[in-house]
């Protein structure tokens, strides 16, 4: 069992989970242009680095190095330096906070990592009072939004290994909700385009913070960043789709227009119809005993390939797999 990250009650610690495409980085950007929240996307430190520095009193090289190497940067951090003395919570604010302008009315870090959806149990641990905020989206048009990315590695995935990833995640987003009712907020990617502030509204009460209608300005900050920084093809197609206004363009995609077979929709059904009627989304077809039968056995190797991935949990393949999908970029 970890040992409980010790920091200031002033401060809350909250995490935003769910899939990949689900709208996590949506609700990043907005909440990180909230006056009272820094809201920081893909870096693992915290969980990755607590069993090693989580006693540390002071800043060393080695950490140094190894909190690059959490932060997926090849450079050294220039806002900590060696020899400083602060805990293990302070090293994290500090990894939070660094490209935060206004720091005075933070009360509220929200650490959006999708892979964190498999550790709310260690993350409890170490910080009991913190909240989840679970992205939900239609699982066809999951599918659709990862077969469209502009990833390089996208492609070479089917219908298959997407629907049953879908399946594998938002399984645990219920039983996150199950364990924790009080402290998990399901946040629908539809009704999020679709009803922007309402949600919103939601999201501050549920985390104690006050409704900030400048939140939605993030826009600004993004280009900024687009006009300051060398980005590859890939982050900057990502950035330039934070930039288009949020409405419902994507919500329900996978309807217009034919970009599944017949048998691809029976497939989506086949992983994630179960787990989707639960939240809410209805399946489109139906599926005989020789379908199931056929389904089941093409679809073998990537359900045996999930299962090993998401029973292991192992934060370090996780990033492995990130960096080896994109070393080609």
């Amino acid at each position: 069992m970890l040992q409980t990250l010790e920091k200031p009650n002033n401060i809350k610690i909250h995490f935003i989970i769910g899939s990949t495409r689900s709208g996590t980085t949506l609700l990043q950007e907005v909440l990180n242009h909230h006056k009272n929240c820094v809201a920081m996307g893909e870096s693992k430190h915290l969980l990755l680095g607590y069993k090693k520095y989580g006693n540390m009193s002071e800043v060393t090289e080695s950490l140094l190095k190894d909190i690059s190497i959490y932060r997926r940067k090849k450079e050294i951090p220039t806002f900590l330096k060696i020899g400083e003395k602060m805990n293990y919570f302070e090293l994290c604010r500090r990894i939070y906070f660094h490209k935060k302008e206004n720091k005075k009315e933070v009360c509220a870090i929200i650490d959006k990592n999708p892979f964190y959806t498999l550790k709310t149990k260690e993350l409890m641990e170490i910080v009991p009072d913190a909240k989840f905020l679970c992205t939900i989206r239609d699982y066809r048009d999951f599918v659709l939004s990862n077969k469209q990315s502009r990833e390089h590695f996208s492609k070479k995935f089917s219908v298959i290994n997407y629907s049953i990833i879908w399946r594998f995640y938002n399984k645990l987003v219920l039983e996150t909700k199950k364990k924790y009712p009080t402290k998990t907020l399901f946040v629908f990617y539809e009704n999020f385009v679709e009803n922007k502030e309402s949600v919103l509204k939601e999201v501050c009460s549920f985390l104690s913070i006050e409704y900030d209608e400048h939140s939605f300005n993030y826009q600004d900050r993004i280009k900024k960043n687009i006009e300051e920084k060398k980005m590859n093809e890939r982050v900057l197609y990502k950035y330039n789709s934070l930039l288009k206004p949020i409405n419902e363009d994507r919500s329900g995609a996978w309807k217009k227009g034919k970009h599944f077979a017949q048998i691809e929709h029976k497939i989506m059904d086949f992983w994630c119809g179960n787990i989707g009627a639960k939240l809410g989304y209805k399946k489109t077809t139906h599926i005989s005993f020789i379908e199931t039968v056929y389904i089941s056995i093409i679809s073998s190797f990537y359900y045996l390939r999930a299962w090993v991935y998401f029973k292991m949990s192992s934060l370090k393949i996780n990033m492995y797999l990130n960096d080896r999908n994109r070393s080609n970029i």
